[in-house]
């Protein structure tokens, strides 16, 4: 599972708008210098809302690895078997159509990049509706960001701090109750 803390900006209809920050593990990413969260960036995502997060709350999101697996494969590999399959059909029938082997080949990587783009968009759409892609707010960590201590951690000896004070949290680190 991979977790990320970030602070409510916004919270309607069941949802909450979070604000991420780079973290530590950013500097070791090769893709740091592309990542929209880069050089001190903030993204903003939109979550459900199931804890009833407020405004200025610091909360811990997550996103099953698996899924992130999943996506990553769709993202960066489907395009470079389209654009291979393409080309090698392109290259296969460029006599069929009487072009040279190269502009076959050229049409046929361009067709299969195509053909790559709207399975995606169909992975996409699908993906969107599945709540195993989605990120979600794990727990609340603290209740008003403004004031919270990044150095001062906010687990109390296997709990987590929340509005009313400090709650034990069950085999899954989840508050009771909160198994979802």
């Amino acid at each position: 599972m991979l977790r990320e803390q970030g602070i409510v900006q916004k919270v309607y209809g069941g949802k909450a708008t979070v604000r991420v920050q780079r973290t530590p593990a950013c500097a070791h990413c090769e893709s740091s210098g592309s990542c929209e969260l880069a050089e001190g960036k903030t993204m903003t995502i939109e979550i459900t809302n199931t804890l009833h997060a407020k405004i200025d709350d610091r909360v811990e999101i997550s996103l099953p690895a698996n899924s992130l697996l999943k996506l990553s494969f769709v993202v960066y590999f489907l395009p470079v078997v389209g654009l291979v399959a393409g080309a090698a059909l392109g290259n296969a029938f460029a006599s069929y159509f009487g072009v040279s082997d190269a502009a076959g080949a050229l049409t046929g990587g361009v067709m299969g990049l195509v053909g790559a783009y709207y399975i995606m968009k169909w992975v996409n759409s699908g993906a969107r509706t599945k709540m195993e892609y989605r990120p979600r707010i794990t727990r609340i960590l603290s209740a008003d960001s403004s004031q919270c201590d990044d150095s001062i951690s906010d687990h109390i000896a296997g709990s987590v701090l929340t509005r009313s004070g400090p709650v034990p949290l069950n085999s899954r680190g989840l508050p009771p109750g909160k198994d979802r």
